[in-house]
């Protein structure tokens, strides 16, 4: 019930025999047991017991080394049915044998047969404990695997750690938790019960010191508790178990809270207290605040340390700073000179000769040679537009703008080429005219329009990239108190910080020249060019190729392809065809993630990418996934109030593993991430020329989808006399990934209310390409992504593939809407019974041809059930089976329709099939007998003797009575039995009764028309069951059978022979348009059996008479066909294979039996 330890089994085994015996519920008491001795270091739970296996596995469920801890499964026949009306736990938890081939497992014999043991062995049962071999080959038991948590970045086994605490020579019993609701970050807590007899002269404090030296011998420092509670005892649940929900909290009294104030004393922590003032916009911090409880994130904590590095000279880690968040903390490391390094990383900036060739950065010359191969594409426009109402002062805004040009050699620079390489060429600084254009007179409708269509031309307007200027605006005039400036530029002199300066600097520059001030703006000590040149330089120095060996290990072997399900085929050229959707995420439910954020230590880009990452996980199906994001890329000095492309892209890899919970997923993200940020200044473009991936034209290389996170603080738009808003950018009309979601908040001390026209929600943009997706499509991408947060908000501890994605109306759709599906028919009927009508209204009409021979339905009718009489008298009834081998010829179908009407069923056996499956077939199934004809020199069993020579028996069986047989034969009751292809090797039969060739028969008679099924090829061995449809249907309806050999037979069939219907495989399809075989009297076509591809679909339309072609889906399991599509002529993309026919349903499930969204690939499960 509980971990025994070696102390309990030298208490209790002297003069008795000790058994340690273990074992969970679900494998039925015990599954293994152990012998103890007095003495022994461990009390090992021993080896299985008998008709039970143990396997200890990593998460790969490899077997594990010895003495290697892995997770414990059991087999055997203890393992249990699972959790009573829990699926999707019970599939979690009982899984499929993977060694079970080497246990003999038993196999049923016969279609009806359920041995008993059959399932022994074939599930193991996942514990959840965490165990290893001994070399002796017991089992030694650890611990809990949920017991795993991660603290700091490192995954602790807490059991792995009880397990060594127990061994200790003071401790008699000993747990580990990990408290993180009353103490300010996750702490691991160890609660130790000491021995009785332990030296009473040594302190509390000592015995602590004492083990935790003695821990830190065995394990990691971040293994080894830091707070020990020492307990009497341990409290127990009412069954034995201890009780760590009962354990006592931590007492507090020698920590400081950080609730109240601390003002900051000494000279550096007044220092280090201003700078975070001056990045957080808050006015009092103490030094023991936590920097991201004041509403800080990454971009805010690259700040801080570029600003630290620049005013001391120091070097500080993004991954301790968030593991360090206060000014307390990073003091500390300061003073500490023993640890405080130098800046040696990043080298303060230092302007290089403008006369020499001045190189484009590495980010810049990638965009610059898209643009060469595509000069018109705007997919590297950047727009904004400023809207001013008030007494606005033109001139002062020109003036404004002059001065930003001067200051910045950016936005007077072009990029030309010199000596076959890029170069940046800087201009003399110049003055701002704006243009503008008047629409005073203008109704406010129209001017609404023209404003639209008006910077739509600015934006589309292309850039040539060696003409001045690479930044443009034009001022729209709307009355004398009313403008809007449209301000476009090029992603070569534009990045997402820089717009942040750029707006900050023209509000300084205005407020200060209208008020006849100078510029209140330092001159900028470096430029772009100057951070372009050191980053090539930068990029060969230790520490540049340290960054560029991280991305080197941290990429490799990864995915090249992220594969969501796409609505076009991927083209073979990406065009950048692209369109952009907003989604207004609600700012309650931004604040309550917001909560969660901070209560597991991570920045709100770290969440709301986990649960991207959790979207791309469920709409892909894939558990490597790589995906970009962009870095502002300013820990570099110097370069906080830089302009220019100097944003960086990094990229953020996840590995899924076992369907982790999210917040196991989390903080697995968290520490990605942080590594990441850790290697940020090494440009993409060196990591993909170091990686070298096979290049293809279709997709970027390494990742298609990029995150992005905008929620750098706007300055304040405050103008004398003058109200400013910023209005959203248009969209591009372009996509230069397959998808890119940007989150923009708008958040923080400095956010204003005009921002946008509400502020009840956070904007969220996805753009997307074109070429791939319908706008529907990312619509509900969007739709899933916000109910995914919602779960993850009301349980962060559900596995990934847990979590909600659907909403109630989508639900309904998939299981209710489409599988609306029922049509009544004759329940009472099988599937003879319709043949026998048939004949009976249309006695004289055709309805068998082969070879020449025409059957009518009346004769067809009487010799069936001449036979079917014989047959009865041979024992034939319901429920038993007999066997069909015969040439296809009119006596195939004959025997077929007596083996029904006797009440009986037909299992087929091609001729051509080799003698060992033939015999396998006939030994599984077990027919109460054979009808074939004795010259196909059948090589049959032995001990098979229950034959009916078909030839022979021609003469007794025209003599007996022709009508219809009378027997108590149900739609229950077995029709015929196919064998398909086993995953094991072996064929497997599928038992089909006759109510499902009745609802198929049914169906097809209210999609296709008497004229459509009057003459029905039937090419398919009536062991494959597309010959259900093409006997079946034609013989219920009225129409012909028109049997041949095989579909090319249909190029010698006479011209009188007016085909109709072919139904068959794409394959065979093909064959009969490459022969030019189709007639002209075929109306429909209906392809199933193999992958249709929509070239085949328009050839087919192609043959002008055809007016229908079908694409129908279905295994054997469920009676032919399950789904149908009529395809389209012209169409250009795949054909689907519809919806559920008549009387069916079709459900796509998760793992858990559970429907999976609209667009997200799963099983397919029919009904």
């Amino acid at each position: 019930g509980e971990a025994c330890h070696a102390d309990l089994v030298d208490r209790w085994s002297d003069g008795r025999l000790f058994y340690n015996l273990y074992g969970p519920t679900e494998t039925t008491i015990w599954a293994t047991a152990a012998k103890c001795e007095e003495g022994d270091q461990i009390a090992p739970i021993g080896h299985p017991i008998d008709n039970t296996q143990t396997y200890i596995l990593d998460a790969d469920l490899h077997p594990v080394p010895t003495g290697m801890v892995g997770e414990l499964y059991i087999g055997g026949v203890g393992v249990t049915r699972g959790y009573l009306n829990r699926p999707g736990l019970t599939a979690e938890r009982f899984i499929p044998n993977p060694f079970v081939q080497d246990l003999g497992s038993e196999q049923p014999q016969g279609i009806n047969a359920e041995s008993p043991t059959a399932n022994h062995g074939s599930r193991m049962y996942k514990t959840g404990d965490l165990a290893r071999y001994l070399p002796d080959g017991r089992i030694e038991f650890i611990g809990r695997a949920d017991h795993q948590v991660k603290i700091r970045g490192f995954r602790i086994e807490l059991g792995e750690i009880e397990h060594v605490l127990n061994q200790h020579p003071v401790v008699q019993q000993g747990v580990v938790v990990v408290h993180n609701d009353t103490l300010p970050d996750k702490r691991l807590v160890a609660y130790v019960v000491p021995q009785t007899n332990r030296n009473g002269s040594e302190n509390e404090h000592h015995l602590i010191a004492k083990i935790r030296a003695d821990l830190q011998v065995q394990l990691p420092d971040y293994m080894v508790p830091p707070t020990f509670i020492w307990m009497d005892s341990l409290p127990l649940t009412p069954s034995g178990k201890i009780d760590r929900q009962a354990l006592p909290l931590p007492d507090l009294s020698d920590r400081q809270t950080g609730e109240e104030y601390v003002a900051p004393t000494t000279d550096l922590e007044k220092l280090v207290t201003e700078i975070w003032a001056t990045v957080l916009g808050v006015q009092q911090i103490g030094i023991y605040d936590n920097f991201f409880d004041l509403g800080g994130h990454s971009l805010g904590a690259n700040q801080i340390l570029s600003r630290l590095r620049q005013s001391l000279n120091v070097a500080i880690s993004l991954h301790f700073f968030f593991e360090n968040p206060t000014v307390a903390q990073l003091v500390g490391y300061l003073e500490d000179t023993h640890q405080a390094e130098t800046a040696t990383q990043f080298p303060i900036l230092t302007q290089v000769q403008r006369d020499d060739a001045l190189p484009l950065s590495l980010p810049q010359e990638a965009v610059w040679l898209i643009c060469q191969l595509n000069p018109e594409n705007t997919a590297y426009h950047a727009q904004a537009s400023f809207r001013f109402r008030g007494k606005l002062r033109v001139d002062i805004l020109e003036k404004s703008l002059t001065e930003i040009i001067r200051r910045h050699e950016i936005f007077r620079t072009t990029f030309e080429t010199v000596h076959g390489k890029a170069n940046q060429v800087i201009h003399r600084p110049f003055v701002v005219s704006l243009p503008i254009i008047h629409l005073q007179g203008a109704s406010a409708a129209e001017q609404e329009h023209e404003i639209e269509r008006l910077l739509a031309k600015e934006f589309e307007t292309p850039f040539e990239l060696t003409k001045l200027p690479l930044v443009r605006w034009t001022l729209l005039k709307l009355s004398s108190d009313d403008y809007i400036l449209s301000h476009v530029e090029h992603h070569l002199v534009h990045d997402g910080w820089s717009f942040t300066v750029f707006l900050r600097e023209l509000l300084a520059l205005y407020q200060a020249f209208a008020a006849d001030q100078p510029s209140p703006l330092a001159d900028l000590d470096v430029q772009f060019v100057d951070f372009a040149h050191q980053q090539r330089t930068w990029i060969e120095t230790e520490a540049g190729q340290q960054q560029l060996s991280y991305w080197q290990n941290q990429l490799k072997d990864c995915s090249p392809l992220l594969e969501l399900p796409w609505d076009y085929p991927r083209p073979p050229v990406q065009s950048m065809r692209g369109n952009t959707l907003r989604m207004k995420f609600p700012r309650h439910l931004w604040n309550k993630l917001d909560a969660l954020a901070r209560a597991e230590d991570v920045t709100m880009f770290m969440l709301m990418f986990a649960a991207f990452q959790t979207l791309l996980h469920r709409y892909s199906g894939q558990d490597d996934i790589c995906v970009g994001s962009g870095m502002a890329n300013r820990r570099w000095p110097n370069t906080e109030h830089l302009m220019g492309m100097v944003i960086n892209t990094i990229v953020l890899r996840t590995q899924f593993g076992e369907n982790p919970t999210f917040r196991e997923l989390l903080a697995l993200i968290r520490q990605t991430t942080l590594e990441a940020y850790a290697n940020q200044e090494m440009p993409f473009e060196k990591v993909v020329e170091t990686l070298q991936p096979e290049r293809n034209l279709s997709h970027n290389p390494i990742f298609q989808v990029l995150f992005g996170f905008h929620d750098s603080p706007m300055p304040a738009l405050d103008l004398d006399g003058v109200t400013l808003d910023v209005t959203e950018a248009l969209s591009s009309q372009s996509a230069k990934f397959d998808l890119v979601t940007v989150v923009v908040t708008h958040t923080g001390k400095n956010r204003k209310a005009n921002i946008t026209p509400e502020d009840d929600y956070i904007t969220i943009i996805w753009e997307y390409s074109t070429d791939l997706f319908r706008e529907e499509t990312i619509g509900r991408m969007m739709r899933h992504y916000q109910f995914l947060l919602e779960g993850i908000l009301a349980d962060p501890d559900q596995r990934l593939l847990d979590l909600p994605l659907m909403t109630g109306p989508e639900k309904e759709q998939l299981l209710e809407v489409w599988n609306h599906t029922y049509r009544d028919y004759a329940h009472d009927k099988c599937i003879h019974h319709l043949f026998e009508a048939q004949a009976a209204q249309t006695p004289s009409a055709t309805a068998l041809v082969f070879q020449g021979q025409e059957v009518t339905y009346q004769q067809l009718n009487a010799r069936a059930n001449q036979l079917a009489h014989y047959l009865q008298s041979l024992g034939v009834g319901p429920e038993v089976l007999v066997g069909v081998c015969v040439e296809r010829s009119v006596e195939m179908v004959i025997g077929m329709l007596a083996i029904l009407k006797a009440g009986g069923a037909y299992l087929p056996l091609d001729p051509s099939y080799p003698s060992e499956r033939v015999q396998f077939m006939l030994a599984n199934a077990q027919p109460k007998l054979l009808l074939t004809q004795t010259d196909l020199n059948l090589n049959l069993p032995t001990d098979f003797t229950a034959i009916l020579d078909l030839n022979k028996t021609l003469a007794t069986v025209a003599t007996i009575d022709s009508h219809n047989p009378q027997v108590n034969v149900t739609p229950t009751n077995l029709a015929y039995v196919l064998y398909t292809s086993g995953s094991t090797g072996q064929p497997k039969g599928v038992a089909i009764q006759h109510h499902g060739p009745m609802a198929l028969v049914n169906w097809a008679q209210t999609v296709f028309t008497p004229s459509e099924t009057s003459q029905v090829l039937a090419t398919t061995s009536i062991c494959f069951d597309l010959s259900v449809f093409e006997l079946f249907v034609p013989l219920s309806s009225g129409g012909t059978v028109v049997l041949v050999e095989d579909a090319l037979s249909l190029l010698s069939l006479p011209k009188e022979q007016e085909v109709t219907l072919i139904n068959t495989v794409p394959s065979a399809m093909l064959e009969l348009i490459n022969a030019n075989g189709v007639p002209s009297s075929v109306q429909v076509v209906n392809l199933a059996g193999e992958a249709l591809q929509n070239k085949l679909v328009q050839q087919i339309y192609g043959q002008k008479t055809i007016q229908k072609v079908y694409n129908l889906y279905g295994p054997s399991e469920d009676t032919t066909y399950s789904t149908y599509v009529l395809t389209q002529a012209g169409a250009a993309t795949e054909p689907s294979i519809g919806g559920p026919i008549d009387n069916t349903q079709a459900y796509i499930l998760d793992h858990n039996y559970q429907p999976v969204p609209i667009g997200i690939p799963g099983q397919l499960y029919l009904g």
